[in-house]
């Protein structure tokens, strides 16, 4: 059963039962702030997971996060693959058991 929102919803408003997240602006968030790249990344994530679980309390019960695509790969350095995996992975293992409920 889900937890009841930490915030009121318009009277009538239905909740969808699947949503996609598509992240953009990781990188230039950071570069904004004249971190490295890595740093959006990481922030990024941390954000993923509280939407995730604001999402779970409203009683969504599906998401799909569109992490990147084959096209970033070629356009990034091997580092930035490397650390923006390592986080996904991190999260994953982090999250994976709390999703299964």
């Amino acid at each position: 059963m889900p937890k009841k929102a930490k915030f009121a919803l318009p009277k009538g408003t239905k909740m969808p039962d699947h949503i996609v997240i598509i992240p953009d602006g990781n990188r230039r968030w950071a570069r904004a702030r004249g971190l490295p790249a890595y740093k959006g990344h990481q922030e990024g994530a941390r954000i993923l997971a509280k939407i995730l679980k604001t999402s779970r309390d409203l009683g969504i019960h599906t998401a799909t996060f569109w992490g990147l695509s084959t096209e970033n790969w070629k356009e990034r350095s091997k580092k930035e693959v490397d650390i923006l995996m390592k986080t996904i992975s991190l999260g994953i293992d982090k999250y994976l058991s709390e999703a299964k409920k």
